[in-house]
């Protein structure tokens, strides 16, 4: 039994010989008379092919399940798929989603990006670049006291570029994603924690402000905006599986949810970037739009102690960690937006 919902223009109405037919066998379910349109809604037990022939309809503009007579299914697809992946235009390869064993440690992701989101920012698709810019724009101010040229910011970033890192919390029912490490010492050896955030489920930016930080990203590295959008489409981008089990520590923090004693007021911490390791040989057309199953394949087994460089050099210069209570408030803040939190 397929149900559809099909929307009609206000000034049609069926004729006494299209209401015998659409009146036959029950076919007409309900009809409802509305200001603005008339709504049928079939109970259709027949062929699509005989439902055509039954009725047929002067120019009907769109169908309400996307422009196809039988509604799509997504039998397959969890709620992180559907909630982040598809916003940022990321997907998982069907050999990690289809595996029948339980997965442990980093999973590549796809990206299927357009042609035209290589040439601007589009509207109503802030999702694909917020979180990207998010990170570039953090290790950019990282690089900033380090006195590099911009050509030398743009050979080191497309050399050990930023990374995005997913992680589910299932108990809690989240996903969150991997801001930077705080580096601790305790008796003279550095300890590394991650810092995970919780992803909000759809926050969007105007396109004026995604402009503008494209815009300070092509100033920053002085390159064309159209290699900025490509780089920017084309960062590394992992699902964690596990993070309980992992060897490395990993804490997850937000501002209404902080651990015993901190006061953002009174203590603070510093945020260093995530950042690719230059040892790793993994293949760079593994993130790019023309990857494909068998690259997925050779992708080894890596935990975030292998995918990330935590050695943070000096010969530069000494960078600029991001400050850990400004980012909780100023996270808190554009969460608090609803203009910018909308649902598109």
């Amino acid at each position: 039994m397929i149900w559809e919902r099909v929307c009609i223009p206000r000034v049609w109405w069926p004729s006494l010989v299209e209401k015998r037919a659409l009146l036959l066998n029950g076919k007409v379910f309900v009809l409802h008379l509305n200001t603005k349109r008339l709504s049928l809604i079939f109970k259709i037990r027949n062929s699509c092919k005989m439902w055509r022939n039954l009725a047929k309809f002067p120019r009907v503009a769109s169908w309400s399940n996307g422009g196809g007579l039988l509604p799509k299914r997504h039998y397959s697809r969890s709620e992180f798929d559907v909630v982040i992946l598809e916003p940022m235009k990321l997907r998982r390869y069907r050999y990690f989603a289809r595996s029948k064993e339980p997965l442990s440690g980093l999973e590549p992701l796809k990206t299927f990006y357009h042609e035209l989101d290589l040439i601007q920012v589009r509207f109503k698709q802030p999702n694909v670049l917020f979180l990207r810019s998010e990170l570039i724009l953090q290790r950019l101010e990282y690089l900033k006291p380090s006195g590099l040229l911009p050509r030398q910011k743009r050979k080191l970033i497309e050399r050990s570029p930023p990374v995005v890192v997913f992680t589910e919390d299932h108990k809690r029912r989240t996903v969150n994603y991997l801001r930077g490490l705080i580096r601790t010492q305790k008796d003279g050896v550095t300890e590394n924690a991650h810092l995970f955030h919780p992803c909000v489920r759809m926050i969007s930016m105007s396109k004026r402000e995604l402009d503008g930080r494209l815009k300070t990203i092509t100033e920053e590295l002085r390159m064309a905006q159209q290699s900025a959008l490509k780089m920017l489409l084309e960062l590394p981008c992992f699902l964690l599986h596990n993070t309980e089990a992992s060897p490395e520590k990993c804490v997850v923090l937000h501002k209404y949810d902080l651990p015993a004693g901190y006061n953002v007021d009174n203590h603070t911490a510093h945020i260093y970037p995530p950042i690719l390791s230059t040892g790793l040989e993994l293949n760079p057309r593994l993130f790019r739009r023309d990857s494909d199953e068998a690259l997925a394949k050779k992708f080894p087994k890596l935990f975030l102690g292998d995918l990330l460089d935590y050695s943070y050099p000096t010969h530069h210069g000494r960078g600029r960690p991001e400050d850990l209570t400004e980012f909780l408030i100023g996270t808190e803040r554009r969460e608090l937006r609803p203009k910018y939190n909308r649902i598109i």
